[in-house]
C-alpha cells in the first residue's frame, strides 16, 4: 500500500507491518481458497480459490480465520462418484475450476468504525483505495445487527432452465453479534459497478451460531469495531457473468485490460 494516498483517510486503512510486499503467483480458481502467507495456512471459502506465495511474510492476523482447511480438495475428485449430487438446471461442469496468474498483490488493513453499515463503509475505502477486485478476510469484530440469508431449495424438481436454489427471506440475528469467520469478495457486475459478496459465521447474544449470506443492507458494526485485511489483485479482476451450470450470476476472474 503506498501510504501516502492522500485519497485514503488515517486511520481507516493501515499497514500491518509497514509497506506492503510484492508478492509472486497469484492464482484465482474456483472453488475459493484463501492463502494466509505468515501462517502457510489455506482455506476453502465460498465460490473461488486465491493462492498467494509471498516473496516474504505480508500480514499477520490477530485471528487466523476457522474454516475447512484446503487438503479436503485433494479428496474431491475421489469422492465425486460415490457422493450425492445435487442436480443444477444447467450442464455439470466438472471440476468446476478457472485459473488466472498474476504477479501484483496489495494489502492493507481496514478499522471499521462503530455504527455504519459494513457494507457502504467498505465500498467507500475500496473506491479510495483504488481497490477494483480481491479479497477481504475478517480477523475479528463486534455487530450490532446483522442480515443475513440461508440458501432455500425447491423440492422435487425445478422449472426447467430455472435454479435449483435461490436465498431465502432475510434473518436477523440478536445483538450483540461475535464475529467468528468471514471472507468477502470483491469485484464488478457485469456493468461494472462495485459488487460485494461475504459469507460470514457468527454467534449471537444467547449464544446460537448463525452462518450464511450477509445481507449488504444492513449489518451495523457495534462499539468494538470491525477488523478485516484487504488483499487487492493488481492485474486480474473479479466480474460477475452468468453462470450456465447454476444460472447464477457468479465472479469470474478475468484479466486487466482483456476483451470481456
Amino acid at each position: 500500500m503506498d501510504s501516502g494516498n492522500p485519497r485514503i483517510p488515517p486511520p481507516a486503512i493501515r499497514s500491518p507491518d509497514g509497506p506492503a510486499s510484492a508478492v509472486r503467483s497469484t492464482v484465482v480458481r474456483l472453488p475459493l481458497v484463501l492463502a494466509c502467507h505468515k501462517h502457510r495456512r489455506r482455506f476453502l471459502m465460498d465460490n473461488a480459490v486465491l493462492s498467494v506465495r509471498p516473496k516474504a511474510p505480508v500480514f499477520a492476523p490477530a485471528v487466523v480465520p476457522v474454516l475447512t482447511p484446503a487438503p479436503v480438495l485433494r479428496h474431491v475428485a475421489a469422492d465425486h462418484a460415490a457422493a450425492d449430487h445435487f442436480q443444477h438446471p444447467g450442464d455439470t461442469l466438472f471440476p468446476r475450476l478457472m485459473t488466472v496468474t498474476s504477479d501484483v498483490c496489495r494489502e492493507f488493513m481496514v478499522d471499521v468504525p462503530a455504527g455504519v453499515n459494513l457494507f457502504t463503509h467498505l465500498q467507500e475505502v475500496l473506491a479510495a483505495a483504488g481497490a477494483e477486485s480481491g479479497i477481504i478476510a475478517f480477523t475479528g469484530g463486534v455487530f450490532d445487527t446483522i442480515d443475513y440469508h440461508t440458501v432455500t431449495y425447491f423440492p422435487p424438481e425445478p422449472a426447467a432452465g430455472k435454479a435449483a436454489k435461490v436465498y431465502g427471506s432475510s434473518i436477523r440475528a440478536a445483538g450483540p453479534i461475535t464475529l467468528l469467520a468471514a471472507t468477502l469478495s470483491f469485484g464488478l457486475t457485469a456493468d461494472g459497478a462495485p459488487l460485494l459478496h461475504c459469507h460470514a459465521a457468527f454467534v449471537d447474544s444467547d449464544g446460537n451460531t448463525h452462518g450464511g449470506h450477509l445481507s449488504n443492507q444492513n449489518c451495523i458494526v457495534a462499539a468494538e469495531g470491525v477488523q478485516a485485511c484487504v488483499s487487492v489483485f493488481g492485474d486480474i479482476r473479479f466480474r460477475a457473468r452468468h453462470d450456465s451450470e447454476t444460472t447464477f450470476s457468479v465472479f469470474h476472474p478475468e484479466v486487466v485490460g482483456a476483451a470481456a
